[in-house]
């Protein structure tokens, strides 16, 4: 019996370790076609995210987005849905800048369907423009996020849109960045305000 008792020890540690062993991890990638190097002000093209759970957990949430200005020089893409996006989910959270000057909007899509489990890959395919004011070539970052439950894991990249001109790539702003961070924040507590109100998606991220 006491032997009995040391193995079920042993077994529980086990699982115990198992647990704290697991890992969440993903793979992102964000493609745009054509080349944004081709790109000029007012022209169109297709966004395609990317998201491969390359952890051991299940994400229970993935979603991918970018910041922008709606108009002015500091302007750079404007994100829309197209037929190909469903079945992602498209949002817009509009930061309420001071009247006068350009809305800072965060756009946010959340894959589907979830979870999304170890191994697997999620796309979602969306439409851009890019803005006929753009002050000149310009650094995209976009933002790439799984979570499950209370954790989360996020990877960016930043694409260069040169505008037809020869330039240095510039660095992204604090302020972009941390517009990033705000997103996933954002994305967060929308998910976690879905879970509350909808029962049937209680558990990227």
């Amino acid at each position: 019996m006491k032997r009995s008792r040391q193995w079920l020890v042993v077994v529980a540690f086990c699982l115990t370790c198992s647990n704290a062993m697991a890992t969440l991890a993903i793979a992102g990638s964000v493609a745009i076609a054509p080349d944004a190097k081709f790109l000029l002000r007012g022209q169109t093209a297709s966004l395609t995210y990317t998201i491969t759970n390359i952890g051991d957990e299940p994400l229970e949430e993935a979603s991918a987005g970018t910041f922008y200005f709606g108009w002015g020089p500091s302007s750079t893409i404007f994100p829309s849905g197209t037929a190909a996006t469903a079945p992602c989910i498209m949002t817009f959270f509009d930061l309420s800048p001071v009247p006068g000057q350009a809305p800072a909007v965060i756009n946010t899509v959340f894959f589907r369907p979830t979870p999304v489990l170890p191994g697997e890959t999620r796309e979602c395919v969306l439409e851009i423009s890019v803005s006929q004011e753009a002050g000149g070539p310009f650094t995209q970052q976009f933002g790439i996020t799984g979570s499950r439950g209370n954790q989360s894991t996020t990877v960016s990249q930043f694409i260069f849109f040169p505008l037809g001109q020869v330039a240095a790539v510039p660095t992204a702003s604090l302020f972009a960045w941390m517009a990033l961070v705000l997103s996933v924040m954002f994305s967060g507590t929308l998910i976690a305000r879905r879970r509350i109100a909808r029962s049937y998606l209680a558990r990227w991220r």
